[in-house]
């Protein structure tokens, strides 16, 4: 027989009809609270998972972000960005009165946060363009970053401007991870690399520290949220999550890339020693993760100590299909043993801290039956 669910409007309408009493409508709201008899932690733990985030109400969903797309990609391809980007915002704010303010859309509502960002991002660029800036990197590598610090500055803004009209949590995201893009890359132009070298500049002190501070004050925007819905029972374990996302690779890049860079240029004992540190603090955040049940920092982290692995498992000089065959295994299956026990390990490091202000902050873990 299929499981019946009622929603507080419906037991209040019962109430309303006679049907129970108040007494009762409490009592059932405690049952439906309760875990059903004979039921396991694992089997609670799909229900309680507290990272569930609503993507999708239905394949509708899915079919109203193609035709968004399609009408978009549509008006982008009609002249230049300065001319059709504010057309495109306006479509994209037309639809979201309809499909994310009146019809709670998820993934449409994604989509269009996403595309009014790309629209703002078009625009800053073309406002520097009719500067004087260039968008040819290989002749002015200079304007290449300082273009792209000021689009992905302008996408923040149109990710401010949304959330603040519709408060969808993923605007967060944008807004995050724009913004912290535009500090990288702003720093990059302010040191001017050489034409062909840009990449080498991601591991420079001048632009991880930037990016470690923007994952800071993201981390914490997402705890501020987290620590105000313990239950995450609400819309603020969403905005919670999407902060989670944009501040992992900031918080884990500037941390281990450096060591990742130094592994793969060195040799020896520094390379060994390069490597056990990554697995050290892969390690910590493996236990930040579990404390805050949050589990993006060790996804961030799986390709860093995949290749920390591989070369700590290397007996040659070049890392060969074996080492890397051995650390994806092992990788695997450490993820898989996380995700299958993860809130069993919760309640034991839990356990083991002490009473007061910091176990309080923590989301508690699911209860056993």
């Amino acid at each position: 027989m299929a499981n019946l669910v009622l929603s507080e409007a419906q037991l209040e309408d019962a109430v309303a009809r006679g049907l129970i009493t108040a007494d009762q409508m409490k009592s059932l709201r405690e049952i439906g609270a309760a875990p059903m008899p004979g039921m396991d932690e694992d089997m609670l733990s799909p229900d309680r998972d507290d990272e569930r985030f609503r993507f999708l109400n239905g394949f509708n969903d899915i079919f109203l972000s193609i035709g968004i797309v399609l009408i978009t990609v549509a008006v982008f391809s009609l002249g230049p960005a300065a001319a059709v980007s504010p057309i495109v915002a306006a479509i994209v704010l037309g639809l979201s009165e309809l499909l994310v303010r009146r019809r709670r859309t998820v993934l449409p509502g994604i989509v269009l946060a996403t595309i009014f960002a790309i629209a703002f991002a078009r625009l800053g660029a073309a406002a520097l363009e009719w500067l004087g800036f260039s968008w040819a990197y290989y002749d002015n590598s200079t304007s290449y970053y300082l273009l792209a610090a000021g689009s992905l500055a302008a996408a923040a803004i149109g990710g401010v401007a949304y959330y603040s009209r519709y408060r969808l949590p993923f605007a967060l995201f944008t807004i995050g991870s724009c913004t912290a893009l535009a500090l990288v890359y702003g720093a990059i132009w302010l040191h001017a690399p050489p034409v062909g070298k840009p990449l080498e500049y991601f591991t420079e002190t001048a632009v991880v520290v930037p990016a470690f501070i923007a994952g800071l004050v993201l981390f914490a925007a997402a705890m501020r949220f987290d620590i105000s819905d313990p239950q995450r029972n609400t819309r603020r374990a969403d905005c919670a999550f999407w902060l989670h996302m944009a501040a992992a690779p900031l918080l884990v890049h500037p941390v281990i890339a450096p060591l990742i860079s130094g592994i793969k240029a060195g040799a020896g004992a520094g390379v060994t020693g390069n490597a056990i540190l990554v697995l050290a603090l892969v390690s910590v955040m493996g236990v930040v993760a579990l404390g805050i049940d949050r589990r993006a920092m060790l996804v961030a982290s799986l390709s860093y100590l995949i290749t920390a692995l591989a070369y700590l498992v290397n007996t040659g000089g070049n890392i060969g299909r074996g080492p890397i065959t051995a650390s994806l295994l092992f990788v695997g299956i450490l993820v898989l043993v996380l995700g299958m026990n993860w809130h069993g390990l919760r309640r034991s490091l839990l356990g083991l801290i002490p009473d007061g202000p910091l176990k309080r902050m923590l989301p508690p873990p699911p209860q056993s039956a």
